[in-house]
């Protein structure tokens, strides 16, 4: 039962609407007849007034001329004077329109009364032949006067009884303008394409006559015939074919027009004299063009230097300072406890049967043995505690066992294994930190670069990569460095020394801090403004950075804080003046300059090699000064030749190395090698960090005191000397002493009672052997191929 109900209650429904569609159909039909017999009325064509004339005829579908007067009248002829005039889109009989001759006359009396557009070229047979002609766009026949004769027409349709004069046809033009929403030909039945399409096709234009809205709204309404009957701007616009338009040179937008009397007041067109000279002038107000080098430029103040400390190392003066001394400035007692009570939990939590816990000395072993590693490269870490040729190196032996070396490997750590516990808890959520098992020793290795020197006056800023192969969300790719891929750190260095002075680690950009970061004006904004504190710096510093940093809107910024800056910039950089006259091009010759100053910023073009662009806070754009480049003469040879170089390029090329040269530090003698875990190459790039920084230190006492500092290779030399000392003795087993060796008589003995028997490794070639030197209880080979017995001992024994 409730199938059935359910059934018959959508039939119901379906049944109503269509009945409803139908009346709505019905009204629409009631109303569109109502607005074609108004419209017949107002041009004299009502149906059955009159006979049908062969004029009127003409206004008539094709297929109602054939059968009129194919036989009576033409002879069996179509009449083919229909093509010189074309009927509105809205029905049979819809309007009368002009002979081909009588628009020509009208569009010549038209012209001489200055009421063509300026420039406009159409030919009137186009006019005559398009459908928003002014006379057959209007839907009734205008006279020479202006006026059309008078006829009743429906107040829903508007008042099509009167034809407004000239001065009014341009007032209702300009108010068209302001409201071109209202009548913009895309919406209605006369445009210029639909208007075409429909002239030939009585199909089409009896579908376009179905709607009584459009019907009513664009043929009899008063200001859109006046728009259509009277608008010179108009017809320029809709007497040419729709394709053709584009092309042609009546467009308003190519050719410009104007009326021939502007009133007072009138808004111009784009395109026309007036809005060229005004648009010209505001040009020339917003900005100005480039500059040459002819061109006079005034110098801007110069920052004076006003630093909170003395530049330079932050030590007390006068005192004596070991290699170790100032690499402990930056790794504290407070950080090598952390480290060393960090490690013991994680080593006794992961390594429960081999771990013993290390102390600070055993510390001081492993990174002694990291520095000699960074120093003496071999392919393999066990290759420094082998015995055997070429290797045999007695100094790793010395230190630290191998085996010691490699359980501190894997459980060195620097954050609570507690503390990391609870962070991977907050994996997805906002509360997690990427850099949790760092932050330790992140955040105080970088308090003690920025306590321990105060930078000189030039610093820059720059990225760094430290190299991994880790599979981890934060590593990055810089395809215009070295260090292809790696993690990301941004650095502000030194310019002289290249000391660094403050970094952190971009952390990519999907995490919670880097969106914080970038949360103001982008990366490259926020990262200078975050490595730049000036309430710890002070004021009158010149900062030079690269084309990722340079905007006008941190240079701006930066003056603000009393810091000058200077950089490459990108064209397409916002704010950078891209659409003025003067650039550079192609055909420039090298050296070749232009400027332009848009106080405080100064922009800069200069020809090298390629287009180099600057922005400056501090410079002049030129002074005079050259550089020599290798050009080619007019004898098709290279020669070195002075060419111009402006002040910027310079100063640039001077001191933006700061972070340059400190990678260049680092990557000489780096302790970094391959590791298991991400986390233990951001810890061999911080002892890395410490030891350049210990070594800048030890240079600039070195020549404060007018001595020699040692290179950074005998700095580090020193370090690790230094480290071994005061680390625990070596669990390794020692190599035999002289006077161990002459004891007793050294005979070659078996083992075992057989020869295969109790085997063991050779001491010089590592393979097996039955036989053992009775003094020296050392395994060798002694046969007829490998005399090892004997090459051992003759090295051993004096």
């Amino acid at each position: 039962m409730s199938t059935c109900n359910g059934t018959e209650e959508p039939a119901a429904a379906v049944a109503a609407m269509l009945r409803r569609l139908q009346e709505r159909v019905a009204q629409l039909e009631a109303e569109n007849e109502r607005l074609l017999s108004v419209q017949r009325a107002a041009t004299g064509l009502a149906t059955g007034s009159q006979p049908v004339q062969r004029e009127q005829a003409l206004c008539l579908p094709r297929k109602r001329r054939r059968s009129m007067f194919s036989d009576s009248s033409t002879g069996g002829e179509c009449l083919d004077e229909v093509d010189s005039c074309t009927r509105l889109s809205n029905g049979d009989n819809a309007g009368w329109v002009p002979f081909k001759e009588e628009a020509e006359g009208d569009v010549k009396e038209e012209e001489e009364e200055g009421w063509t557009t300026a420039g406009s070229t159409t030919s009137t047979k186009k006019a005559a032949g398009s459908s928003t002609s002014p006379k057959k766009a209007s839907g009734f026949h205008v006279s020479e006067s202006g006026k059309h004769s008078d006829s009743d027409v429906d107040d829903d349709v508007g008042d099509a009884d009167w034809m407004p004069s000239k001065e009014e046809a341009e007032r209702d033009d300009d108010d068209d303008d302001e409201e071109e929403e209202e009548w913009t030909p895309a919406r209605t039945s006369l445009t210029p394409r639909k208007t075409a399409g429909s002239s030939t096709s009585p199909k089409k234009a009896a579908r376009s006559s179905s709607s009584p809205k459009k019907t009513a709204w664009s043929s009899t309404s008063p200001k859109k015939t006046a728009w259509s009957s009277t608008s010179p701007k108009k017809t320029a616009w809709s007497s040419t074919s729709p394709k053709k338009a584009a092309r042609s040179s009546t467009s308003p937008r190519k050719a410009g027009w104007s009326s021939p009397s502007p009133r007072k007041g009138t808004r111009q067109r784009r395109g026309s004299a007036a809005s060229a000279s005004q648009g010209s002038t505001g040009g020339e107000e917003e900005g100005r063009p480039w500059l040459d080098d002819s061109t006079e430029d005034h110098l801007p103040p110069q920052p004076e230097f006003q630093p909170l400390r003395t530049p330079g190392p932050q030590i007390t003066q006068g005192a004596e300072y070991t290699a170790l001394q100032l690499f402990r400035l930056f790794f504290t007692d407070a950080m090598l406890d952390t480290l060393v009570r960090n490690t013991n939990k994680f080593g006794a939590k992961h390594h429960k049967k081999k771990w013993t816990d290390i102390t600070l000395p055993d510390l001081f072993s492993y990174m002694s043995m990291l520095i000699y590693m960074g120093l003496s490269q071999l392919p393999a870490i066990t290759d420094y505690w082998k015995q055997a040729k070429p290797y045999n190196l007695s100094f790793p032996r010395s230190v630290i066992s191998g085996i010691k070396f490699q359980l501190i490997t894997t459980a060195i750590h620097m954050s609570n294994p507690d503390d990391d516990a609870a962070n991977d808890a907050r994996i997805g959520t906002a509360e997690y930190d990427r850099l949790q098992k760092v932050k330790p020793m992140y955040t105080e290795l970088q308090e003690a670069c920025r306590n321990n020197f105060h930078p000189y006056q030039h610093l820059s800023v720059d990225e760094r990569m430290v190299a991994t192969k880790a599979r981890i969300g934060f590593k990055q790719h810089q395809k215009d460095k070295p260090t292809k891929w790696g993690y990301k750190l941004f650095v502000l260095a030194d310019s002289r020394f290249g000391y660094t002075w403050n970094f952190f680690i971009y952390e990519g950009k999907s995490s919670e801090a880097s969106q914080a970061l970038v949360a103001g004006k982008g990366l490259s904004y926020d990262s200078v403004m975050q490595l730049l504190p000036t309430e710890a710096l002070g004021a009158g510093y010149k900062l030079y950075v690269d084309n990722f940093y340079t905007s006008p809107e941190l240079f701006k910024d930066l003056l603000e804080k009393m810091v000058w800056a200077c950089g490459t910039i990108r064209p397409n950089r916002k704010g950078f003046p891209t659409d003025r006259p003067g650039a550079l091009d192609k055909k420039s010759p090298r050296g070749t300059i232009r400027w332009i100053r848009e106080d405080p910023l100064l922009f800069v073009q200069w020809k090298d090699s390629r287009d180099v662009h600057m922005c400056s806070t501090m410079h002049q754009a030129h002074a005079g000064e050259t550089i020599q480049r290798s050009l080619k003469g007019a004898d098709g040879k290279y020669s070195p030749q002075d060419v111009p170089v402006p002040p910027a390029v310079r100063d640039y090329n001077k001191h933006m190395g700061g972070v340059d040269y400190s990678d260049a530090l680092i990557g000489y003698y780096n302790v970094l090698h391959k590791t298991s875990r991400w986390y233990r190459t951001l810890f061999f790039h911080f002892i890395d960090i410490a030891i350049t920084n210990a070594f800048i230190l030890h240079k600039e006492i070195a020549l404060s005191k007018g001595e020699k500092p040692k290179t950074q290779k005998g700095f580090r030399e020193r370090l690790l000397v230094e480290m071994s000392e005061a680390g625990s003795p070596s669990t390794a087993i020692p190599p035999p002493s002289a006077p161990y060796l002459l004891r007793g008589m050294h005979l070659p003995v078996y083992i075992g009672g057989n020869a295969t028997s109790g085997r063991r490794r050779c001491t010089v070639c590592q393979l097996k052997t039955p036989i053992v030197c009775e003094a020296c209880d050392r395994p060798f080979c002694f046969v007829s191929a490998r005399n090892c017995y004997n090459d051992w001992h003759k090295q051993k024994i004096p």
